[in-house]
């Protein structure tokens, strides 16, 4: 708000106001300031996107899906194609959604590799694992041993219920990089995860963060571990850290639960009722 007294551009300092508005979960602000942005000729694709989440998020689901249509084909298309798709699986119109990504891909075939993934992780987010890992297994087919389609099918043979092949997936790929820490943090989470190894996954969880001290997901997966060998003080700092960091709604659930098993239930309480307002459909 200073800055508007300043020399600053005026839609620049708007922009960043109803970006803070959406992040804190005030939406009703947050969608006044991009509307006056766009009403003003100042919106960018970026404005679109937001106001599409916004709809998203209210339940406007015709809203939302008519945003993203408009960014069906600009510099932010397969981000909007993805979340299309997302509402359109939520809605139970599976065919429609997965059209979306495909009609990208035969627009991209250079990007084939990412738009496998992406369709898999939609469908695994939405309980559609045995789809999943058939499209994972053609596009594995398609190319053989691919680090992507490999770590992607990792994490959902875990989504399906299958801890030990999961495990023993993420265990071979960490054999073939040993010191690539996204697979030392994702093997270390899903060992934690199931209390399975934990003093092998705390190991593995501070290697990668060594290598990535200020990542989110894995000071996540410290204090998720710690939680789980029954330290849940010592949980505390690495999970408020990294909720300051991305303020992710998983991230809010771990760290209030630390605080509730440390005996600061009201604390757990707050925690999780500022992030339900930041995702209300988390």
């Amino acid at each position: 708000e200073r800055l508007r007294a300043t020399n600053a551009p005026r839609a620049e300092i708007d922009r960043r106001l109803a970006v803070l508005a959406f992040e804190s979960g005030d939406l009703q602000e947050a969608q006044q300031r991009f509307a006056d942005l766009a009403e003003k000729g100042e919106a960018d694709e970026s404005t679109l996107m937001y106001l599409s989440d916004i709809a998203a998020r209210q339940g406007d689901v015709a809203a939302a899906l008519a945003g993203y249509g408009k960014l069906a084909d600009s510099s932010l298309a397969l981000e909007a194609r993805e979340k299309a798709a997302a509402l359109l699986l939520a809605s139970h119109h599976p065919g429609s959604a997965l059209t979306l990504l495909k009609e990208y891909a035969r627009q991209h075939p250079g990007d084939a590799v990412d738009l496998t993934v992406a369709e898999a992780q939609l469908l695994g987010d939405h309980g559609r694992t045995d789809a999943a890992l058939k499209l994972l297994d053609a596009g594995l087919s398609a190319h053989p041993e691919h680090p992507s389609l490999e770590y992607e099918r990792a994490i959902i043979l875990e989504q399906a219920g299958q801890v030990s092949e999961s495990v023993q997936a993420l265990q071979r790929l960490l054999a073939q990089r040993p010191d690539d820490p996204t697979l030392q943090n994702a093997l270390g989470y899903t060992l934690a995860d199931h209390d399975m190894e934990l003093a092998h996954a705390e190991s593995l969880i501070r290697q990668a963060l060594e290598q990535m001290p200020d990542n989110p997901a894995v000071l996540d997966s410290l204090g998720w571990v710690r939680l789980r060998r029954g330290d849940a003080a010592g949980a505390l700092p690495s999970l408020e850290r990294a909720y300051d960091i991305s303020h992710d709604a998983e991230i809010a659930a771990h760290w209030g639960q630390a605080l509730w098993v440390a005996g600061h239930e009201e604390a757990a309480r707050r925690v999780w009722a500022e992030a339900l307002a930041r995702n209300p459909g988390s």
